[in-house]
């Protein structure tokens, strides 16, 4: 995949860079809790092997790993990524995603949701996009829900989380005939968590 810059009205997806590691680290470290069910890095130790990955399916076109620019402040302000990539089926994964807590609730991440993929359904013509949550992850699967996304069931014993803990993944997913009927609800909602905030 080229070099791929997504904009919205309030979020940027740029490519990520190793320049962007030391800011996202401290974005976890922030409020760790949060992120206690993701895959988030909070240590330098764990961020090692988290941006290997990231780099290394990038180069062997498994994967794209965005940083997410608040365009408010222009400020790094969390990541996310498109990731097991299946070309000759056309369809992928929308994960890896973490963000300043600041940001929960806004239109910053059902933006930069709505971007990826209209990027996927209506620029690469992908059958299929996934988005996977641990079991216990109440706020992340009640976001994926919210996008129109379809639940199909959980793998058991499917993951390892950065802590140990052996991960339930609870599976949700649109496809492309439902894409057209997501886009728009996806639209209505994002244009209503814009004009809030401008009234705020």
């Amino acid at each position: 995949m080229h070099p791929l810059v997504l904009e919205g009205q309030v979020v940027r997806l740029e490519p990520l860079s190793p320049s962007h590691r030391a800011p996202l680290l401290s974005i976890g470290q922030a409020n760790p809790e949060l992120y206690q069910y993701t895959s988030t890095p909070l240590t330098t130790e764990q961020a090692k092997p988290y941006y290997k990955k990231a780099f290394t399916d990038f180069e062997d076109d498994r994967a794209y790993p965005f940083a997410m620019i608040n365009k408010s402040t222009g400020l790094l302000a969390g990541t996310t990524r498109f990731y097991d990539i299946n070309w000759p089926y056309r369809n992928c994964i929308i994960g890896y995603t973490w963000f300043d807590s600041k940001l929960f609730g806004t239109a910053f991440n059902v933006e930069s949701k709505y971007l990826m993929l209209c990027h996927l359904f209506d620029t690469l013509g992908f059958m299929r996009v996934q988005m996977n949550t641990d079991s216990r992850n109440e706020q992340s699967q009640a976001a994926i829900k919210a996008l129109g996304a379809t639940y199909e069931g959980t793998l058991r014993a499917s993951q390892v989380n950065k802590d140990g803990f052996v991960r339930n993944n609870m599976i949700f997913s649109i496809i492309a005939p439902e894409w057209d009927e997501v886009k728009a609800n996806l639209e209505i909602r994002l244009q209503k968590k814009i004009n809030s905030s401008k009234l705020a």
